[in-house]
């Protein structure tokens, strides 16, 4: 996943007094990558005019390269997203954050159970978006259209055909 911080050098030395570890990536621009302690990689990206000090920016899905534009299409009509680039990747928009889609090293493994378990959606009308993807053949809900009883939530989860666990809920 990706995040946006207004100054990388001061984010990076407050993480890093914290005992978060810390990388340059290198490259030309202002990035960075912080390791939380399950493993998971943060690209830290510098955005100085950001409204806020850190902010969400993309999430990397990782797929087999062939499947890198079937992906794509996949979440622009599963999710009606805005298929696009990002820099040299394929990638695609939502309000507030960004899908970027890469070659997957080897093996695919589920995000179920793991340091990022899956990735949130909102939907206006979550009933109408699981009636919609229920029509599909490559969808299957794991998890049908349900209110939470403590939260009132209305929440469903499924997974991508490679293994990414997906919850939506609905916006409130």
């Amino acid at each position: 996943m990706g995040l946006n911080v207004q100054d990388l050098d001061e984010s990076l030395a407050r993480w890093q007094a914290a005992g978060v570890p810390v990388a340059h990536s290198g490259a030309p621009f202002p990035q960075a990558w912080v390791e939380t302690p399950g493993g998971l990689l943060i690209e830290i990206l510098q955005t100085p005019d950001q409204e806020h000090p850190i902010q969400h920016h993309h999430v990397h899905y990782y797929v087999p390269e062939a499947d890198i534009p079937v992906a794509q299409q996949w979440y622009a009509e599963v999710f009606e997203v805005v298929p696009g680039m990002r820099g040299r990747f394929d990638a695609a928009d939502i309000p507030g954050a960004n899908l970027t889609f890469s070659a997957a090293d080897g093996e695919l493994d589920g995000t179920r159970g793991r340091v990022l378990d899956h990735v949130g959606f909102e939907v206006e009308d979550l009933g109408a978006f699981c009636r919609r993807v229920e029509e599909r053949s490559d969808v299957e809900l794991d998890r049908p259209c349900e209110r939470d009883p403590i939260t009132g939530q209305m929440r469903a989860y499924l997974y991508d055909p490679w293994g990414t666990y997906l919850a939506v809920t609905e916006r409130p």
